[in-house]
């Protein structure tokens, strides 16, 4: 398997796209796909990182110990950023996009196994970080607090990792419509909702399932305001 490992050590070598080098200003980043160099996908990246020190320091070769080494200084650097503060990105660059449940478990892997290799603290404590983000509840809040009745409205919130909402109206303690649960990334995304025509305030009950089972809820106002009268066609 040597033989065949040192072979494969020409594409770490190579600039894409005939090879997976991505040079940067501190060192090489590897990149998953060839072909999109400026997709920046991290459990490829530290699975490459494990290879190679494995190759350098248990196969005693210097190229892979030197790639290795390369890269390490830059996945050290961007790690941080594919933490979100609740969750963990699966890429970022050309595409950011939070990891599903089955990728942040398996970045978590690759953290812990360098973390065994290197007791790193920058890659030790981003797993335990990213593993404790699997039993915390989404933070999800209304920002929306206005719509015009009879429109096809959006209603925003806010949301602390990728997760399932759904929303709950009422008004005056009945309940009026739902909106139907779906997957929709952290930040500020916008659900649709056919605003009804009568003006007034209705509650909102927020509810966000995370992808680990967690469910997160809130509560808020909207104010519905009187739909626009058509204007008259001149005759």
């Amino acid at each position: 398997m040597l033989p065949i490992a040192r072979e494969a050590l020409g594409l770490f070598k190579t600039p894409t796209p005939e090879g997976v080098r991505v040079p940067t200003e501190d060192g090489a980043e590897y990149a998953l796909y060839s072909f999109a160099p400026d997709l920046h996908v991290i459990n490829g990246f530290v699975q490459a990182l494990v290879g190679l020190y494995d190759l350098g320091r248990i196969g005693g070769d210097a190229d892979a110990q030197a790639l290795y080494v390369e890269g390490e200084r830059v996945a050290r650097r961007t790690l941080p950023t594919f933490d979100t503060g609740a969750w963990s990105l699966y890429s970022r660059g050309s595409i950011e996009h939070e990891s599903d449940l089955a990728y942040h478990q398996l970045l978590r892997s690759f953290l812990r196994s360098m973390c065994t290799r290197t007791q790193d603290p920058v890659y030790c404590d981003t797993e335990l970080r990213f593993a404790q983000y699997e039993l915390e509840a989404p933070v999800v809040s209304l920002v929306t607090t206005r719509l015009r009745g009879g429109t096809a409205g959006k209603v925003r919130v806010r949301l602390s990792k990728i997760s399932r909402v759904g929303l709950r109206f009422s008004r005056d303690g009945r309940a009026v419509a739902t909106r139907p649960a779906i997957v929709v990334g952290h930040g500020t995304p916008s659900l649709s909702w056919s605003v009804p025509r009568t003006p007034g305030e209705y509650d909102v009950k927020l509810t966000a399932v995370d992808l680990a089972g967690n469910v997160g809820t809130a509560e808020g106002t909207i104010e519905v305001l009187k739909p626009k009268r058509k204007r008259k066609r001149a005759t």
